[in-house]
């Protein structure tokens, strides 16, 4: 995974607080036949998502039950995770339906879906 570009998901865009790392299997390799996303051990759970917003309630719950652990303001990933997309990935994150080709960044700031073209 070192010859990976690593991207970034702030909390939000206006403090550019980085909540969580991730990578993209298909910014590795674009002939991959899904787009898997792995966030990494470390990435922080916002604790007050608007649930209610968001569509996979349970692999979020899986999440905070079984692979985080607790703090005053996030559930901290304990081991690397699988999602199925960068949206996927940052809905469950953030508690909210977003669109992750938009918000993971690489170090320049520039987003997923600008870089996989």
């Amino acid at each position: 995974m070192e010859d990976m570009t690593m991207l970034y998901l702030y909390e939000t865009m206006r403090s550019k607080d980085v909540i969580a790392k991730g990578v993209s299997l298909k910014l590795f390799d674009p002939k991959h036949p899904n787009h898997e996303f792995r966030v990494l051990k470390g990435s922080k759970l916002i604790k007050r998502p608007t649930v209610y917003t968001l569509k996979d309630i349970q692999k979020r719950q899986h999440l905070e039950d079984h692979l985080s652990e607790e703090t005053e303001h996030y559930f901290v990933l304990t081991e690397d995770v699988v999602f199925h997309s960068p949206s996927h990935a940052a809905s469950v994150i953030l508690g909210k339906e977003v669109d992750g080709y938009a918000l993971w960044v690489d170090e320049k700031d520039r987003p997923l879906s600008e870089l996989l073209k």
